[in-house]
């Protein structure tokens, strides 16, 4: 990334709202990234064919990638303070579900409606497994860059 890309990112971390819209981004992509990977052309037919028979790859992989997204968003945005990158991790995670649920019929040919949305939003993301691994990524990279704050 160039000094300018870096620099507009920063900007963009430097409310709360736009820190909880980079990491939903980042996280969204990781089920998507992990869904496509792992999932394949099996993804094409739903998700519980997928789920059959990789689950634990596939949330293997996501798991992996969350906690990327959430160590990288630490170094970007500079935040330290442990009880705050949870709380925008969980915040996050259910901004996941707001975009399923208000977007999904325009992101996925109008099968995705709000009623099951939040089933496809827990599917997705493996129920808790996402956040948690987004979370122990987040909090690694606090270990391993500095003292802390609350």
């Amino acid at each position: 990334m160039n000094a300018g890309t870096v620099t507009r990112i920063r900007t963009a971390l430097a409310s709360p709202l736009g820190q909880v819209a980079m990491l939903t981004l980042g996280l969204g992509a990781t089920v998507a990234v992990s869904w496509l990977v792992v999932g394949g052309r099996l993804a094409a037919q739903g998700p519980m064919p997928t789920l059959e028979t990789r689950s634990v790859p596939l949330f293997a992989f996501q798991s992996v990638l969350a906690a990327g997204v959430t160590a990288a968003f630490v170094g970007l945005s500079g935040e330290r303070a442990w009880r705050r990158i949870v709380g925008l991790v969980i915040a996050a995670w259910l901004g996941e579900l707001v975009v399923l649920t208000v977007g999904g019929s325009v992101l996925v040919a109008n099968e995705l409606v709000p009623t099951v949305a939040w089933f496809y939003w827990l599917i997705g993301t493996g129920g808790p497994i996402q956040p948690i691994a987004a979370i122990a990524g987040g909090l690694a990279a606090i270990r391993f860059s500095g003292p802390t704050t609350g």
